[in-house]
């Protein structure tokens, strides 16, 4: 499939969160099918167990988009029940999910929290 490299501005209606928290020294690395880590650009692929949530007008969650996994390339600390959002260089790559629905392959130089934002 295709990737394509988009601006933070494509997120601008979503937000990341996880329900649980992990260190960057715990994050780990998607790797292919023989094992071997993933790389973009020379850099590992980490792993970051974000969902994608969708907000309506005022920035109140609507619901959880299904299909999105989210990989940094840059190590940071992902709290729990803490908003993020996507910074960076965006690469996007849409595939079909085992249910056959499109999904969405994030992979940005790294996330920060949301301001305003603090740990629910």
């Amino acid at each position: 499939m295709a990737t394509f490299t988009v601006s933070s501005d494509s997120f601008s209606g979503h937000v990341f969160a996880s329900q649980v928290g992990v260190k960057a020294e715990d994050l780990r690395a998607r790797t292919d099918g023989d094992g071997a880590n993933k790389l973009t650009d020379g850099k590992a692929q980490w792993r970051t167990g974000l969902s994608g949530l969708i907000l309506d007008e005022q920035g109140n969650v609507i619901r959880e988009d299904q299909g999105i996994t989210v990989a940094i390339l840059s190590k940071v600390d992902i709290l729990r029940n803490v908003d993020y959002k996507l910074v960076g260089t965006i690469r996007v790559t849409p595939y079909v999910t085992n249910n056959n629905r499109q999904g969405l392959s994030i992979i940005a130089d790294s996330v920060v929290p949301v301001k305003g934002n603090d740990q629910k």
